[in-house]
């Protein structure tokens, strides 16, 4: 006959379990419940892995809920109960979790750490689960974060093949949506949607709704780069759906992102202003400092589009401070040509040419923006000295040569046979 220790171990795993069910399929709300019941119980034992464990699912849960501060706060928790008991896989759980705190927090380079630490621990416990979740978080950081899509697409194959070694499908359809989302980033659009298609096709099959969700958001963005924004409408409405649904109010102000750039496409300014105020909101509250710079940054676009200066300069100048802040390079060089865009709109065209002059200076501005800055220069100077103008279309086409950026450097072309080209 059990103990009433034994007794209160085994309540306690069966809340822990219920509360990891529920989670899974997207019952945020009553998993919360769940797991509180199990920390009060578990407090009032002397079991500091029993503990530990229910602190860990708190740090998850609170990630799908996208409350972070919380999250880490039950983390730092688990993890000095873990070191205790010597639990390495549980430390690895807990460090990736203190590293995705930081990583939405805009502490990229603290970030990858914790995931590194994350990872090297996990390997060594041989924990196929435990390793994949590491590697995942690794993957993303280089993917979303810093661009660097060879290393992200490693880490996301390596933990697609974990998944079909052991079997487990929520990896499967994880690591698929992964890789779609680096092909999606890389402008391959048919290798993208191959990968998406699996994705959800697995994810369904096994009623993986945050991952349903996410993947519906990326088909989305797939879409509308394809010219199918009604398509693309629909999926972003199904995501953000299921995405309130389970409380996950980071995929929530995703999705209103999104759905206020197609929604201006699609010529609805008004809502599609509404959505971006939405998902900023969120995001600040939530403090995704990455998400609220970039919904600034649209911002910025959107009110200089309806001449709204004050309002799109504001909404830049705040962006440009932020991507400064996490040396996110290219979000801040987006930022610094919508300032530029706005002087050269109201008439400051000497600070606006001095910007976009320092902008092609730059080693590190992508080739995009590096488009962007010449096109603004280009018309500023042809206006009082059409032969630098024509100087600098063509050092600006002979770059995207060398670069192989021939789509680029046929637009240069084109702006060179007319004498001014608005913007």
């Amino acid at each position: 006959m059990k103990s009433d220790k034994e007794l209160k171990i085994t309540y306690i795993e069966a809340l822990k379990s219920r509360a990891e069910i529920l989670s899974l399929v997207g019952n945020n709300e009553k998993a919360l419940q769940d797991s509180k019941s199990a920390v009060q119980e578990a407090l009032n034992t002397d079991n500091d892995q029993c503990k530990a464990e229910v602190f860990e699912l708190m740090a998850n849960i609170h990630t799908k809920i996208s409350d972070y501060k919380s999250m880490y706060s039950y983390a730092k928790k688990a993890l000095e109960l873990y070191k205790s008991t010597k639990d390495s896989k549980g430390q690895s759980a807990a460090i990736g979790y203190i590293g995705d705190y930081y990583l939405y927090s805009g502490e990229v380079k603290k970030a990858l750490k914790y995931a590194q630490k994350s990872a090297e621990i996990s390997r060594k416990t041989d924990d196929p689960e435990s390793i994949s979740n590491s590697i995942s978080n690794i993957g993303i950081i280089y993917s979303d974060f810093l661009n660097d899509f060879d290393r992200a697409l490693e880490c996301h194959k390596e933990t697609l093949d974990i998944g079909r070694q052991i079997g487990d499908k929520q990896i499967q359809a994880a690591s698929l949506n992964n890789i779609a989302n680096i092909y999606q980033l890389r402008g391959d659009l048919q290798k993208a949607s191959e990968y998406f298609t699996k994705a959800i096709s697995i994810a369904e099959s096994i009623g993986d709704k945050e991952g349903i969700a996410s993947i519906y958001n990326n088909i989305g963005v797939i879409n509308f780069f394809s010219g199918s924004i009604d398509d693309a409408v629909v999926c972003f409405e199904r995501s953000l759906i299921i995405r309130k649904e389970i409380g996950d109010r980071r995929g929530v102000s995703i999705c209103l992102h999104n759905m206020g750039f197609i929604l201006e496409e699609a010529g609805k300014s008004a809502e599609a202003l509404e959505s971006y105020k939405k998902a900023l909101k969120i995001r600040e509250d939530i403090n995704d400092m990455f998400g609220v710079a970039e919904t600034l940054i649209n911002l910025g676009k959107y009110y200089r589009r309806h001449k709204e200066y004050d309002k799109s300069l504001k909404s830049f100048k705040r962006a440009e401070q932020l991507k400064n802040n996490l040396r996110e390079t290219k979000g801040y060089i987006k930022a610094r040509i919508g300032i530029a865009q706005v002087y050269k709109d109201t008439g400051r065209i000497t600070e606006s040419e001095k910007m976009f002059r320092k902008l092609i200076g730059r080693t590190d501005i992508e080739p995009k923006s590096y488009f962007e800055s010449v096109k603004n220069l280009y018309q500023i100077i042809n206006v009082k000295n059409s032969r630098r103008a024509e100087k600098l279309l063509k050092r600006a086409e002979e770059y995207f040569r060398s670069e192989e950026e021939n789509e680029l450097a046929e637009k240069i072309r084109e702006l060179s046979k007319i004498k001014r080209v608005k913007d």
